[in-house]
C-alpha cells in the first residue's frame, strides 16, 4: 500500500518545520509514504523552508506551486499529481501524533477489508476541554449517515485513489471549502 501526504499551504512557511517534524519522525514500517506539498502562491519562504527538508528514506517529498487559489483548488491539483493508492490530507498548520501514520496506515488496511473508499480518523485538539471520537469506530457508513450518526466534529480525511477523480467545485471569490464538500 502506498499512501500520499497531501499539504496544502499558504504563508505558513513557520509553521511548515513542525509538521515535517511530526513526519519524519514517524516509526513506518513496510508502508511506503509520498509527502506531497502544494504552495497556494505563498509570498513568504515557503519553498525555501521545504527546500532544506531531508526525510528518511521510506518518504519522498513533492513540492509545486500553483498561483493562489484557495485551500480547495490548492489540494484538487494535489489529488491530480497524487500517487498513492490513498491520499491523507493534513493542514500546514498541523501534525502528526507520534505513530500517527502507522494508524493511518492500520485504518485504511481495515477499510480496503470493509470495501470502504474514504476513511475519517478523529484529530486530536491540543488544549481543548474534550477530545472528540466515533461513537461506534470501525464501522462501514456513508458519510451522509455519518453525520446523522455521529457527533460533528474535525477529523483527518483519507481517499481511496478510486475518488481522486474527484474535485472540489470552484466559485469565483472563495477561498475555502472543507474536504466534506467532497463528500456530498
Amino acid at each position: 500500500m502506498r499512501l500520499t501526504i497531501v499539504t496544502a499551504t499558504f504563508n505558513r512557511a513557520y509553521l511548515l518545520p513542525r509538521l515535517f517534524e511530526s513526519i519524519a519522525s514517524q516509526p513506518l514500517n513496510h508502508h511506503q509514504i509520498d509527502w506531497l506539498i502544494v504552495d497556494d502562491g505563498s509570498s513568504d519562504q515557503t519553498a525555501e523552508v521545504v527546500g532544506r527538508f531531508v526525510l528518511p528514506a521510506a518518504i519522498t517529498l513533492s513540492y509545486v506551486k500553483v498561483p493562489h487559489g484557495g485551500k480547495h483548488r490548492a489540494l484538487n491539483e494535489g489529488f491530480k499529481r497524487a500517487t498513492g493508492d490513498w491520499v491523507l490530507i493534513i493542514d500546514s498548520d498541523d501534525w502528526v501524533n507520534q505513530g500517527g501514520l502507522l494508524k493511518a496506515c492500520l485504518a485504511i488496511e481495515q477499510g480496503q477489508a470493509l470495501g470502504a473508499l474514504h476513511i475519517q480518523l478523529p484529530l486530536t485538539v491540543p488544549k481543548a476541554s474534550r477530545q472528540y471520537c466515533f461513537v461506534k469506530p470501525n464501522r462501514l457508513l456513508s458519510f451522509s449517515e455519518r453525520i446523522a450518526q455521529e457527533p460533528l466534529f474535525d477529523s483527518s480525511y483519507i481517499f481511496s485513489q478510486a475518488l481522486m477523480s474527484l474535485r472540489f467545485p470552484t466559485f469565483e471569490g472563495e477561498y475555502f471549502l472543507a474536504e466534506s464538500a467532497l463528500l456530498f
